[in-house]
């Protein structure tokens, strides 16, 4: 399949390294949509996440704690089991923090909120895969559609009409 985009053709080890990338992030947004639905499912845990917003800020803290680790320390970063474990335990408390935060919305918020960050992840990859322009072009459209987003999440904040909100939704994702 990956013999189609014509970066990758013929390159069968930078084609292993994108099915590797894939997987993981797979891995990692399965596991998370696992945790948030064992929240949805179980109403005193939903409840006992919304009463100790505490447990929030220690998943924060040790998140934190691990993005320094993997970005400022190279060694644990690349070796092998190492990085697979602070990789996990990253996603898991990265999970439980998202958990936790969506415990105080309806699933229907979560649901668009989850369909825009698909359609989001799929058009980036479908972008970085096919494109021919240089990154700083990407680089600078990126900023043009943040500010955009920006700009939108201000107009939310006066109106805050359900309508609204998906309209809007729709114009930053096509943006």
């Amino acid at each position: 399949c990956l013999d189609c985009v014509t970066k990758l053709r013929g390159n069968y080890e930078q084609q292993a390294f994108v099915r590797k990338v894939f997987g993981i992030l797979t891995a990692q947004t399965l596991f998370t949509v696992f945790i948030c639905g064992i929240v949805f499912a179980w109403k005193d845990l939903e409840d006992w996440l919304q009463h100790n917003i505490w447990f929030y800020y220690v998943c924060l803290a040790i998140t934190i704690s691990l993005i320094i680790v993997l970005v400022c320390f190279r060694k644990p970063a690349r070796k092998v089991p190492i990085n697979y474990i602070l990789l996990f335990t990253f996603t898991f408390f990265q999970s439980l923090m998202l958990a936790t935060f969506s415990s105080f919305y309806n699933a229907e918020s979560i649901f668009l909120a989850a369909v825009m960050t698909l359609t989001l992840f799929f058009t980036m990859t479908v972008i970085a895969l096919f494109t021919s322009r240089k990154p700083h072009t990407l680089a600078m459209m990126m900023y043009v559609c943040c500010m955009l987003s920006i700009v939108s999440i201000f107009f939310l904040i006066f109106f805050t009409s359900r309508y609204v909100i998906i309209v809007v939704m729709a114009v930053m994702l096509v943006v």
